[in-house]
């Protein structure tokens, strides 16, 4: 189990975090007999495997989107990860959210805000829009515009389709399992995505570097801090050295 975790999750802290639970469920048998003796007691997990993120060099970024999902965003079926994943990606590339804010927006989520295409991330329950939306902090809850590359591209088609459909989420496909956020569906595809494209497989390189390029990209081009970190979601700048790189491509 310890293997399985570990290898599924980028962290050992995240690991652990999915591990707790079992571990408390164990003691729980104990203590009403049904267990003599909890076999996963004492169980440690290596957490020291923090690294720093880097952004993603141009010529990887052109490896994830070199392949006919991206080059025909049109065809197949729109319900399927791999639908979900480019559209996902292209996402967290042009607006720097986290995987797990991206893979739970609902339609309603999309919408323009003083005459400007955007999308909000919220943790607010909504009917038939999933049941597990979450941010990360307080500052998490924003509203992020959308590059004109992506309306481009056709997402707010891709969304429009989705609710002449009568779906409430931009990617229902993600939403079919209630043990696993829709956050669980992307990882795992993003994971598998980059092997089958040959990208670098470096744990300074995740879906969260896409945060270090946004943050890289909008410093230099002189934009203020405030609001930067509006857009990315942080509070007060206290994260700033480590996502700005600004030197790099």
């Amino acid at each position: 189990m310890r293997a399985y975790l570990m290898e599924m999750c980028e962290k050992g802290k995240t690991a652990k975090n999915n591990f707790v639970p079992l571990q408390a469920l164990m003691n729980v048998a104990v203590d009403v007999g049904k267990l003599k003796v909890n076999p996963w007691a004492g169980l440690k997990f290596d957490t020291s495997d923090s690294v720093g993120r880097l952004p993603w060099p141009v010529e990887e970024v052109r490896k994830l989107v070199d392949c006919d999902l991206f080059k025909n965003p049109e065809s197949g079926d729109e319900l399927t990860d791999a639908q979900a994943g480019r559209w996902v990606t292209l996402l967290g590339l042009h607006t720097g959210a986290r995987i797990g804010e991206l893979a739970q927006l609902a339609v309603a989520d999309v919408r323009v805000m003083d005459g400007v295409n955007a999308i909000e991330i919220h943790d607010r329950t909504e009917e038939g829009a999933g049941d597990k939306r979450t941010v990360k902090t307080a500052a998490g809850r924003r509203f992020i515009p959308l590059h004109s590359r992506l309306v481009e591209l056709g997402f707010l088609r891709h969304v429009e389709r989705m609710r002449a459909l009568g779906h409430k989420e931009v990617f229902p496909g993600l939403n079919r399992a209630k043990v696993s956020p829709p956050a669980r569906f992307m990882i795992d595809w993003f994971r598998e995505h980059r092997v089958a494209q040959k990208v670098i497989l470096d744990p300074r390189y995740t879906f969260h570097s896409f945060r270090h390029n946004i943050r890289s990209a909008l410093v230099a081009q002189d934009v203020n801090e405030r609001v930067i970190d509006s857009m990315v979601g942080h509070a007060d700048g206290s994260v700033q050295a480590r996502l700005t790189h600004v030197g790099l491509p």
